[in-house]
């Protein structure tokens, strides 16, 4: 503060040290997202192709579990299951376009 220049000392530097500690993680956590969303392409490319026989089965199997749920009172059925009511339209989609 007084203007004296000390030996080895780098003059002033740009950026506070709380900012440079903030920047250096944002960047590592922007690398770790970029390599999460990699990780998920390679295993998604890595994932067999699934037996369509075998996917209709399941499909049909949800199906079942949504009438059984309709069949039931609304007010005792959980999150999950309204859930998997909402999605009816969106697996018999994905049946039907299995069958073709």
């Amino acid at each position: 503060a007084s203007g004296k220049k000390v030996v080895g000392l780098v003059p002033a530097q740009t950026k506070s040290k709380s900012a440079m500690r903030r920047e250096k993680q944002k960047q590592k956590k922007e690398e770790e997202a970029a390599r999460l969303v990699l990780e998920a392409k390679v295993k998604q490319e890595q994932q067999p192709a699934v037996d369509p026989a075998k996917r209709a089965k399941k499909l049909n199997k949800t199906l079942r579990q949504i009438e059984d749920l309709k069949s039931k009172d609304p007010a005792s059925l959980n999150d999950d299951q309204r859930s998997k009511i909402a999605m009816e339209k969106e697996i018999r989609d994905e049946l039907a376009s299995l069958k073709l």
